[in-house]
């Protein structure tokens, strides 16, 4: 183990590991911290939703045998673990009756076909699971038993070598995008594949007129004598176009949030102290939400399942939309199917519940059609404004 080199391999695609409960948990109690670290450099982490519930709630059971390691790998996440924590997500056409194995491999799926250049590695014993490694159709999905991803840490990783499947899983991807490069059918074709280019791979046709962060808004084409005035506004010193804008901005974002305060001010009872989004704009990069607050939002909904204290709920609910209103009302996508996750919860189960309808549809209504279970919420909207 001392031979290892220093300097860090080069891989010719990026792997991202998701890791179901016993990977993660099995773990030598003398060696986890280590373990759960290592795992962190052989690529990006990743824990499902089925995943961290399951792990959560064996942290509450002292009879479990694994409560001292699920306590140790919370601990661990919320000191700095670079473990991205997954919404909790389905596929009913995966072929299995254990609904917690079956969004395991969904989220892993979905981990897949989002990232068509890069090897998805989901990490189990569950000899289920391997079985059906071989039938999901991605190119880029692989399996190991989290033994073989030890054992390729500590004997291969350094000497840039790679487990047999993953290299299979290379030669797959090249063979696809060999495939979709000698296609006849342009880009239509690429767009039936099952594999969509990743978001940070922008489309080079529009890529050549926008900037990463658009500056200024292109006017119309004017026509008649429109296009004399739209001549003479192009006169204008560019100094007072820019001064105009945060005038606007601050006006707007000021009537804004009397409109809210007011709708805030009418709220009854303690469980309509939530904060309400600001209407706030702005064209800074989109932080990655802290892990700590992932755990927190995921923690505060076991613990209001098991106690229905509203405060839990509204805890992590304020804290991601404060810093959601301090982004300029935007969250990378983990923080915001959090948000939209508490405020759902929140609406139905405390405001809707305890006769506070109308509180209860400006909350569902503020949540993004981006959540994962929208079409829920769209139910929810239209019978309580039936009913208010």
């Amino acid at each position: 183990m001392t031979n290892l080199t220093t300097n860090k391999p080069v891989f010719e695609y990026k792997h991202l590991l998701v890791f179901d409960t016993i990977a993660l948990l099995s773990a030598d109690k003398s060696n986890r911290l280590q373990v759960w670290q290592n795992n962190q450099k052989l690529g990006e982490c990743y824990i499902p939703g089925a995943t961290y519930a399951e792990i959560s709630k064996i942290s509450q059971q002292k009879s479990d045998s694994n409560f001292h390691a699920a306590k140790e790998l919370l601990d661990f996440l919320a000191k700095g673990g670079r473990y991205r924590i997954q919404p909790n997500e389905d596929n009913r056409d995966i072929p299995l009756d254990n609904e917690k194995d079956r969004q395991i491999i969904a989220c892993a799926h979905r981990l897949a076909r989002e990232n068509p250049n890069c090897v998805v590695i989901l990490v189990t014993y569950d000899s289920t699971m391997k079985g059906l490694s071989g039938q999901s159709g991605l190119p880029n999905f692989c399996v190991l038993s989290a033994k073989t991803l030890s054992d390729w840490f500590y004997l291969d990783y350094h000497r840039n070598q790679i487990p047999q499947p993953i290299s299979d899983a290379y030669q797959r991807i090249k063979q696809t995008q060999k495939n979709v490069s000698h296609s006849n059918y342009g880009q239509t074709n690429k767009q039936q594949n099952n594999f969509p280019k990743p978001q940070n791979q922008p489309n080079k046709k529009k890529n050549k007129q926008s900037r990463p962060i658009q500056q200024t808004i292109k006017p119309p084409k004017l026509q008649g004598n429109a296009q004399s005035q739209h001549q003479h506004s192009q006169n204008t010193p560019p100094q007072k176009k820019q001064f105009l804008t945060p005038i606007i901005i601050g006006l707007t974002a000021a009537c804004a949030a009397v409109i809210a305060l007011s709708t805030f001010n009418n709220f009854t009872g303690n469980n309509s102290a939530a904060l309400i989004a600001e209407q706030v704009s702005g064209n800074q990069p989109v932080k990655a939400t802290p892990p700590d607050l992932i755990i927190k939002a995921e923690s505060s909904i076991i613990e209001f399942q098991n106690t229905k204290e509203p405060s839990t709920l509204r805890l992590a609910l304020n804290e991601l939309q404060v810093l959601k209103n301090q982004q300029a009302l935007r969250l990378d996508k983990e923080g915001e199917q959090r948000l939209n996750r508490l405020k759902h919860k929140y609406a139905i189960e405390v405001l809707a519940s305890h006769g506070q309808k109308a509180e209860a549809v400006k909350m569902l209504s503020e949540i993004s059609p981006s959540y994962s279970d929208y079409k829920s919420v769209k139910k929810s909207l239209t019978k309580l404004k039936k009913n208010n």
